[in-house]
């Protein structure tokens, strides 16, 4: 999965209050509060895998500001901006985006690579909606965790033997 492609592991109608939310609204520090205690939670308990994240371990939350801006049809360049898929009733709704450019977390520095360690993973907390990075491979201590990005926000440069750039070009 990339930026592109949020994953949905809950349809239901309480998707609604997000789009009446997402005037362009900053995730307060309550939140991001509640987000860095899942990451505590999510690492084990196991002393030897402190310098280890493992697959499916949360390397950090994606927050910033929730917006309805239409960023795919924005002739400006956003680098810092995840899309949501935002369904209420099974049916695919306007999109919302994070935009972490001026606010957010760590997670907003994390580099694009065609081989990455991570992903972006939309998951339900009751009624709200968190995008969080998981590590896809074992990530050990002094590796750079990375992302797909997808083809939309920039031209691939990562250098990795399967560059996308490096294939198509």
């Amino acid at each position: 999965m990339n930026a592109d492609d949020a994953i949905d592991l809950c349809s239901s109608d309480s998707d609604d209050h997000l789009q009446e939310a997402a005037g362009s609204r900053q995730i307060g520090a309550k939140e991001q509060q509640h987000n860095e205690s899942l990451i505590d939670l999510a690492g084990s308990s196991d002393d030897s895998s402190a310098d280890t994240l493992h697959v499916g371990s949360t390397v950090a939350p994606y927050t910033g500001i929730l917006t309805n801006h239409d960023y795919n049809t924005d002739a400006n360049q956003h680098e810092y901006v995840v899309a949501l898929q935002a369904r209420a009733r099974g049916r695919v709704k306007n999109k919302l985006y994070i935009d972490a450019e001026e606010w957010g977390t760590v997670a907003r520095f994390i580099n694009h690579s065609c081989e990455p360690n991570t992903e972006f993973v939309e998951m339900r907390h009751n009624r709200e909606v968190h995008v969080m990075v998981k590590a896809t491979k074992e990530i050990n201590a002094g590796v750079e965790a990375t992302v797909d990005y997808g083809d939309t926000w920039f031209p691939h440069a990562c250098k990795t033997a399967n560059c996308r750039d490096k294939i198509a070009g």
